[in-house]
Order: C-alpha cells, then sequence, then structure tokens
C-alpha cells in the first residue's frame, strides 16, 4: 500500500468494551474460580489472539510518567511464568499471581493485587522495588491489542476561504484481535479440557 503525502497510518488500542459493576464482578469471579484451569493452559492462552487477548476490568499495569493500560490474561500468564509479577501470599505463603499493579519509578513507591494460587486468597501488599512492574509495563505495552487506521487529511485552513477541503472519514487497514470475554475463555479452556 502506497501512503500519499497527506496520509498517515495510525495505531490505535483497542479497549475494554464498557460494562456493569456486576459484569464485572461475574468476570472476576469467573477468573478466581477457573484460576488454576487458567494456568493449566497457559501454552493454549498464550498460543491464541482471542484468548491471549481476554481482560477484565481489574487487571491493570500502571506507572507514573510511563503511562499503562489494562493487562490482556496473556500478558499476565507471560509475567507469572517468567516469575516476575509473582511474590508470597501474606495468608498462606503460597504464589501469588498479581494481576493489578502500579507506582512511581522515581520514589519507588508502589502497590499490587495478586490471587494466591494455593488459598485463593487476594492480597494487597507493596513489592520492594518498582523494577518488576516497570518489566511488567514494557512487556504489556509490545503486546496491546492494535487496530491500523489509515487516516487522510484532506482539509486544511485558508485565511480567505477558512477550512477548506471534504472530511475523509479515517480507513480500518488491520483490524486488531476481537478477543474472548471471560465466559468464553473458561467454556473452551473446559471443552479442551474435556477432551
Amino acid at each position: 500500500m502506497e501512503i500519499k503525502e497527506n496520509q498517515q497510518i495510525i495505531e490505535q488500542v483497542i479497549t475494554l468494551p464498557k460494562k456493569s459493576k456486576e459484569e464485572n464482578d461475574i468476570d472476576f469471579k469467573l477468573f478466581r474460580d477457573n484460576l488454576d484451569l487458567i494456568l493449566e493452559n497457559t501454552d493454549l492462552i498464550i498460543n491464541n489472539p482471542e484468548l491471549f487477548h481476554t481482560s477484565f476490568n481489574r487487571t491493570s499495569i500502571n506507572l507514573a510518567y510511563l503511562g499503562g493500560n489494562h493487562a490482556p490474561l496473556g500478558v499476565l500468564l507471560q509475567l507469572w511464568r517468567d516469575g516476575i509479577l509473582v511474590d508470597e501470599c501474606n495468608v498462606c505463603s503460597g504464589k501469588l499471581y498479581i494481576f493489578c499493579a502500579g507506582g512511581s519509578p522515581l520514589s519507588g513507591s508502589n502497590g499490587c493485587i495478586g490471587i494466591c494460587g494455593a488459598c485463593k486468597a487476594i492480597s494487597k501488599k507493596s513489592l520492594p522495588s518498582t523494577g518488576p512492574i516497570i518489566k511488567s509495563l514494557e512487556c504489556l505495552k509490545a503486546n496491546l491489542n492494535k487496530r491500523k487506521i489509515l487516516r487522510t487529511k484532506s482539509q486544511y485552513f485558508s485565511w480567505k476561504n477558512g477550512l477548506t477541503g471534504e472530511v475523509t472519514p479515517d480507513e480500518i487497514i488491520e483490524e486488531g484481535v476481537t478477543p474472548a470475554d471471560m465466559e468464553e475463555l473458561i467454556f473452551r479452556l473446559k471443552k479442551n479440557y474435556d477432551t
């Protein structure tokens, strides 16, 4: 595809669909109740784009000055597999899988929320440094679900005529991935598990 002088390609991050508090609570309950099934299917989820980009409202990685976003399940599984967002549970000392983390790289202050693989308790804590959160944010940014759009600048300002030219709508040249929602993910994992 040849791009003209008045055109540019823009990458647009695909955001999570709007859901009610009740719908978000259901998604989180499905995640918590099926954590073992999700962990057992790490490779399947990571290697399937629709499952990889499954996300829910309570997953996020954010750092002051560096940005952040909701973390798809595939990113979390990669980070957990690599031991980057894993810590010790405050309740039973089991493995705590961190799904929400944020802080400041300047002050080093941070906070995270995780779920224990053993007792399923939800724990809030701080990490010794923001290093793991910085690595996690890099991984997240490298794996965002994006669509590519061709934007054509067809209007211009003239002192004589004002705003001149026709508006040209954006053209989607590459769709992003349509992710599975949490309910579909669990259904597909259970179906795969049964076969």
